[in-house]
Parts: C-alpha cells; structure tokens; sequence
C-alpha cells in the first residue's frame, strides 16, 4: 500500500494484513474511543490525586484532544492493537519476555513514521513493507536479527513490536497490488551463511 498522507499506521496495519483490510475510518473511531476511555479516566473521581502526580504539582496541565491520532492522520500503538486484534493478531514489545512464540511480522516506529516488516511464505524469507519504498525490499539476516531483538532494522532509535497470532496467508500469486518476489533460493541461501 503506498503512503498518503501521514497514514503509515494504516499502511503498516494493511501491509502485515497483505490487503486492504482496515479502513481510515475504523482507525479514527478507534481513536476516538480509546481518547473518550482515556479521558474518563483522567477526569474522574481521583482527577486532583492524578494531576498532581503527572505534573508533580505544577498548574498549567492540559489533556490533549486527540492523543491516539495526529493531526497529518498518524496513529497511536493503541490504536494499531485495537484494529488487529479482532483479526487475531498481537502486537507486543519485541525482544521481551512477553513473546509466546515466533513472531512473524514486526512493526516499527522510527523518526514518527510505522513501517511494516513480514515473513513472506515458508522459505524464512522477511520482507520490509515500509509505504515510502517503491516496493517491497529483502532484509538481510543481519536485520532480521535485530529486529528480533528489539531494534529497528535500519539503525537508530525507535520502537519494534513483534507480530504474533494469526498469520494472514503470505501472497503466492500475482495479483493485483502485490508484488511477486522472485529469489534465487540458492543465492539466498549462500547470503545468509555467510
């Protein structure tokens, strides 16, 4: 799904779903509630004991309207765990103690933008989905392993959450807005030994 927008959670979403599975809509209602659920919280009974702890005392505190979504369309993690938990899938905190079994997908938050990294069919292959390239790259073992790890696969700071649950099935044919990748089984292979 390429970027439009500032709406890379829906694209990651979509991209690790490999259809066009959530809709802009269904993330700005959750968003919606998940804000409206924050907000009850925060401006309940204990809303004084809870103001003075956040701010340590200090007046000048204000709730943000809409802290699950921006202003350009981004989307908070809340958000994406909402939206793909219906669909069977858990997003959790990568290289944790969390993780019950092999993830096989991650999605990453790096200089606020959410990119979208997938296993793709039964071979080991892991694919980056991120919207802004032309089209789906190859990582290298190297990057899968620090994915794994929690780090994002393309240096520096951010945030890695694995993907676990139900796995959509992987594209096997060509079909309209998926790309095929053809891969040398052997030279992959080789690459990954060495």
């Amino acid at each position: 799904e390429p970027q439009r927008q500032g709406l890379c959670g829906l694209h990651a979403a979509n991209a690790l779903m490999q259809r066009q599975d959530i809709s802009q809509s269904e993330m700005n209602r959750v968003a919606a509630r998940l804000d409206k659920a924050e907000n009850r919280l925060i401006e309940h009974r204990r809303r004084n004991h809870v103001l003075h702890k956040v701010t340590g005392g200090r007046a000048g505190f204000k709730l943000e309207r809409d802290r699950n979504r921006s202003s350009s369309g981004d989307f908070s993690i809340q958000v994406l765990r909402t939206a793909l938990e219906p669909r069977g899938v858990r997003l959790l905190a990568a290289g944790g103690a969390d993780c019950g079994w092999e993830p096989w997908g991650f999605l990453v938050h790096r200089r606020g933008h959410w990119s979208a990294v997938r296993k793709i069919g039964a071979h080991d292959f892991w694919v980056d989905l991120d919207s802004t390239l032309p089209r789906p790259r190859l990582l290298s073992a190297q990057e899968v392993h620090l994915l794994f790890a929690g780090v994002p696969h393309r240096g520096g700071e951010g945030l890695v959450f694995s993907v676990e649950g139900a796995a959509p099935p992987s594209p096997e044919k060509v079909r309209r807005g998926v790309f095929r990748l053809d891969v040398n089984l052997q030279k992959r292979s080789a690459a990954l030994q060495s």
